[in-house]
């Protein structure tokens, strides 16, 4: 028994010295997941979680000369990145993972442009968990969006202004419910 205790305390701690961010490539300052090697499709990550300043995620990325199409951001991608002031979600993002934004205190505007995308965040339909985002202020939604799905933003953040453009054909139940701080 203590030589299986033994083993177990050692594979614990490997395990907590390792990186606890893996990423499979970094360009331009954002980190990235290949999540389809045959489609050529990656997801935004949170590499080393230092971003900073305003991040604009791009609809594709080339990477050892491959094209990458950039299609989600993973759990946690930017999460207490207390740096980030602005990020910039392009129409090709079609899955948003959880807690993406939590506790990015310094995170003032979200520009979003995805057209669909699923949110995996506190139910089943929301897509930006903003916890923490105390200076959040500024959400923009792109004019190529038709449909905002239920629970986009739930959050207890400062937003005062939310742009939705006449593209829109859509808001689903609870859309923006946010409780002020």
């Amino acid at each position: 028994m203590k030589k299986l205790i033994g083993h177990i305390a050692l594979f614990v701690a490997i395990v907590l010295s390792s990186n606890t961010f893996a990423y499979d490539f970094q360009t331009d300052g954002i980190y990235y997941n290949i999540t389809s090697w045959t489609d050529n499709i990656v997801a935004v990550t949170s590499g080393n979680n230092n971003y900073s300043g305003s991040v604009v995620i791009p609809s594709n990325v080339t990477y050892n000369g491959v094209n990458y199409n950039v299609t989600s951001i993973g759990n946690y991608a930017f999460s207490n990145c207390s740096s980030l002031t602005s990020v910039t979600i392009p129409n090709s993002v079609t899955s948003v993972g959880i807690g993406v934004f939590y506790g990015c205190t310094g995170l003032t505007t979200l520009n979003y442009n995805a057209d669909s995308c699923d949110g995996y965040g506190f139910s089943t339909f929301q897509i930006f968990w903003l916890e923490g985002c105390n200076n959040l202020t500024t959400v923009n939604i792109g004019s190529n969006v038709r449909i905002i799905p239920r629970n986009f933003i739930r959050d207890k953040s400062s937003v005062t202004s939310i742009t939705i453009p006449n593209s829109v054909t859509y808001i689903g139940k609870n859309a923006f419910e946010i409780v002020q701080v």
